[in-house]
């Protein structure tokens, strides 16, 4: 095939700017590389500057660089909303995540990546429901991918009837635990604890595998989320509090939303009867949130407190 020699390098560089951005390595470098090409954008074909300036933009939202905005401004059609609901999603601007991201999940070509963003923001705000759908799609577009397998694992375990899901669930777990990374093992182990505690079964037994998780030592929040969901479904008041310190400490060292600690806190305050603290601490505290997402959890605090007397 003949290649035009003027678009040689340029393609060389962005070969290496992508394979540098999917491998997550060296954010600080896939900028200085695409800005060193579009200096020279006005010489680039097109096509090759609007794929640099999107690998650009990918890094500048992982990065959470506000430069982003402005950047983004020079993409053109959907991937323009695709990119600004991913820096919002990773920036913790939840409903406008939401407002972007939908806009174009019916989209041909960037559809996929649309959903799975959208995924992530539902998981994080707890709304398992509008998620699952959509999570059982990119697994089944993404077979042996532990990522699309934990969001639609975390759905069954958060929505419908579990005893319904479990085979599915079990199925789940058994794929994480094929794939072998001490990622996915997290997952799975974390996955095991919350099913035990969604199934009412022993307190102690998910303790262990969620502090398994812990043991890998990979430093991520998420097996502290999930010990702080196994205490609040047994109410163990003790555990929620630990939790809580532990996840304070963490965020020193760790970049994580700490609108999950903001959540549990209030959740705990429920708890241990502060009601009118807890629902204080939640409307105020919590940033970026759908308003309807925020009257959920209301509904959660008055749940929690109602079931916590005599503790």
């Amino acid at each position: 095939e003949k290649i035009d020699e003027s678009h040689l390098i340029p393609s060389h560089l962005l070969r290496t700017i992508r394979e540098l951005y999917h491998a997550r390595e060296n954010l600080s470098r896939v900028v200085k590389l695409a800005d060193m090409l579009l200096q020279k954008e006005a010489s680039l074909d097109q096509k090759v500057s609007q794929d640099v300036r999107y690998y650009l933009c990918l890094s500048l939202a992982r990065q959470k660089d506000r430069r982003v905005i402005q950047e983004a401004l020079k993409i053109r059609g959907p991937e323009h909303d695709f990119i600004l609901g991913y820096y919002y999603r990773l920036t913790g601007r939840h409903a406008e995540a939401i407002e972007r991201l939908s806009s174009i999940v019916n989209t041909p070509y960037i559809s996929s990546r649309a959903k799975r963003e959208l995924v992530q923001v539902y998981l994080y705000i707890d709304e398992f429901d509008k998620a699952l759908e959509m999570a059982r799609e990119n697994y089944v577009l993404n077979r042996g991918n532990q990522y699309p397998i934990q969001s639609y694992l975390h759905c069954l375990l958060n929505t419908g009837n579990l005893a319904q899901n479990k085979t599915e669930v079990d199925r789940l777990i058994a794929e994480l635990e094929q794939i072998g990374s001490a990622q996915a093992m997290e997952m799975s182990l974390i996955a095991k604890g919350l099913l035990i505690a969604k199934s009412n079964g022993s307190k102690q037994q998910d303790y262990n595998h969620i502090d398994d998780a812990i043991a890998l030592g990979l430093g991520a929040p998420y097996p502290y989320f999930a010990k702080f969901d196994v205490a609040l479904k047994f109410m163990d008041i003790t555990m929620m509090s630990t939790v809580l310190s532990e996840l304070e400490q963490l965020s020193e060292s760790r970049t994580f939303s700490k609108n999950t600690i903001v959540k549990n806190r209030a959740f705990y305050l429920a708890a241990t009867g502060k009601l009118d603290e807890a629902k204080k601490m939640l409307n105020g505290g919590l940033e970026n949130y759908p308003k309807e997402t925020i009257e959920k959890f209301n509904v959660k605090l008055d749940y929690i407190s109602s079931n916590a007397h005599g503790l």
